[in-house]
């Protein structure tokens, strides 16, 4: 094979090499799209001494249920006795309930609206209505902000779904990771149960 022969078969080999190191690249091309998990839920301190306090702040920093920086785990509210199975390996010192939970998705910068439904079988009719959107700070990290999150729900001798808390917050949360919104404390016979709103954000629809 002469000189320009081989030259042409190696300037060939490159672009082949080339066009096969491309390709991964635009098979991991992130994700534009981020899904939101979000669960309202109670819990109720099983120590007296803490079930007598009567402030959330002063609940939570007593016995922790999720850790400040987020939890290592995604909500799973695929139903909900795995809900209250995860829920419980974080904390032992309450009794949880779940009020209601769902999923809604966003592209990076957009403002999302959402309505989650009530599971058919709930009789309180608990779901969710609100507004959303995030900004991607890096890889693994986004500014969530929550513009509206309010939690709908038959109460008691009522015949219509009302709203019966809403909440706005913003914060920066890691992928992956579970962390709660905030929440909210309410006495009876001496007894605080707290309701809770906790999130996570995974990326992808």
């Amino acid at each position: 094979m002469n000189k320009f022969a081989t030259r042409l078969v190696l300037i060939a080999l490159v672009i082949v090499i080339g066009a096969g190191a491309s390709a991964p690249a635009a098979v991991r091309k992130p994700s534009s799209t981020y899904t939101l998990s979000v669960v309202c839920f109670t819990a109720t301190p099983k120590s007296p001494k803490i079930a007598r306090l009567k402030s959330f702040e002063e609940i939570v920093k007593q016995a922790p249920i999720l850790p400040e920086s987020g939890a290592a785990f995604v909500l799973d509210l695929s139903t909900p006795a795995r809900f209250l199975r995860q829920i419980q390996t974080t904390s032992r010192d309450y009794d949880f309930t779940l009020v209601a939970g769902g999923t809604t998705t966003c592209d990076n910068k957009a403002i999302c609206p959402f309505t989650i439904p009530p599971s058919p079988d709930d009789l309180t009719k608990a779901g969710f209505t609100g507004e959303w959107s995030l900004t991607v700070k890096d890889p693994s990290t986004v500014t969530l902000e929550m513009r509206e999150l309010t939690l709908n729900m038959l109460l008691p001798g009522q015949t219509k779904v009302l709203p019966v808390q809403t909440m706005k917050t913003t914060r920066t949360v890691s992928l992956n990771r579970t962390y709660i919104l905030g929440g909210t404390a309410k006495q009876e016979n001496k007894v605080t149960t707290l309701r809770i709103f906790a999130v996570s954000v995974t990326q992808g629809g």
